[in-house]
């Protein structure tokens, strides 16, 4: 048998209802998580221009950092506590839940596409010969796994395989 992913594998999962649902659930989980990131981005920016948290370097304050998801170089913990309390009730007076309190709802919806990646990259290699049948062995092989993935949902997009591309309006894409 051939290790050799090939477009005629690739067309053969395409077919497969569990792998439609699966590229469903991901299309969903990636909308989702786009729209958590723009409900966050204003959130984040207001907390970070008004606690003007500053990188350190050698010990001294350097540049402020603008980007939530650097604040891990600044050593300023009060400050950095007082950043995600800003973001943590600001996220709740907007209606946005997570599961554990203390959890980013950006970050949430993150894991639901890692979840939902994993999902298509498990039920497409369900369908594929050995060795190419081994979704583990091919995940960590991938330099991206999303590169596979991306083609199996383009190509069970392309086939109709889905109810319906979500968008961030809530329709039909």
């Amino acid at each position: 048998m051939s290790d050799t992913l090939t477009a005629s594998n690739l067309r053969a999962i395409t077919s497969c209802p569990t792998v439609r649902r699966c590229v469903q659930a991901y299309l969903e989980a990636a909308t989702f998580a786009k729209l958590q990131h723009e409900r966050m981005e204003p959130i984040h920016r207001q907390a970070m221009e008004f606690w003007k948290p500053r990188a350190t370097r050698n010990g001294r304050p350097g540049d402020i950092i603008t980007d939530i998801r650097k604040l891990y170089q600044c050593d300023d913990e009060e400050r950095c506590a007082n950043i995600y309390r800003d973001v943590e009730e600001a996220t709740k007076a907007a209606g946005m839940k997570v599961t554990r309190p203390g959890n980013c709802p950006g970050l949430e919806a993150e894991s639901l596409v890692r979840h939902a990646t994993r999902a298509v990259l498990t039920a497409a290699c369900a369908h594929l010969p050995p060795p190419l049948d081994d979704a583990e062995a091919i995940y960590r092989q991938l330099d991206t796994p999303e590169r596979l993935r991306d083609i199996v949902v383009d190509m069970v997009v392309q086939s109709g395989g889905v109810s319906h591309t979500p968008t961030l309006a809530g329709g039909a894409a």
